[in-house]
């Protein structure tokens, strides 16, 4: 652990204030991966309790909670640490940090796993997030498959909250997730 909380594996450890490895119940069913933590994240040192987890209508964790998912998810991101103002992680971030998620796969070992935006998406081996979004993947790693859950990232729909189509299709992949849950 305090390898990955004094990690200096690229130059984003120059920008934090702490490694965001992630939060959640550790038992979960359900891992949310995101691109990267944020400001409120960085602070915190947990995933999605800013705007993209706490918006009052749109936010992930607020959705995972009204359709009773909450309590069975595990929130993490694909960098563990904020990149310089909110920009993506770039490629040689990611290859630094996904074994510590692929890490955090092999002990947590959820059935679901939801890709929250391109990056994460892109990262599991996935096309554009446009037509990836809404299917569900199995991913194999050692002896489990995963289902993989693409949707739109909480940030991307909260701020076309205005396309009515977009808000139905990020709801929707949601209670797809539920329905796929409640079969577990």
């Amino acid at each position: 652990m305090s390898k990955i909380t004094n990690c200096k594996r690229c130059n984003l450890s120059y920008h934090r204030k702490q490694v965001v490895i992630g939060s959640g119940n550790k038992q979960a069913n359900i891992l949310v991966v995101g691109e990267a933590p944020g400001l409120i994240e960085d602070k915190t040192g947990k995933g999605f309790v800013g705007i993209a987890g706490m918006h009052k209508e749109l936010g992930i964790r607020i959705l995972l909670k009204e359709e009773g998912l909450l309590h069975d998810c595990y929130f993490a991101n694909v960098v563990k640490c904020k990149p310089p103002s909110n920009r993506e992680p770039k490629n040689n971030e990611i290859s630094k940090c996904f074994p510590i998620l692929l890490k955090q796969i092999d002990l947590l070992k959820p059935r679901i796993i939801i890709l929250a935006g391109s990056i994460p998406a892109q990262v599991f081996g996935l096309k554009q997030i446009t037509t990836s979004r809404g299917k569900i993947y199995n991913w194999v790693r050692g002896e489990i498959t995963y289902k993989l859950c693409p949707i739109y990232h909480p940030i991307y729909v909260i701020r076309n909250n205005s396309n009515v189509e977009l808000v139905n299709k990020y709801i929707k992949d949601i209670k797809q997730i539920k329905k796929l849950w409640q079969k577990l």
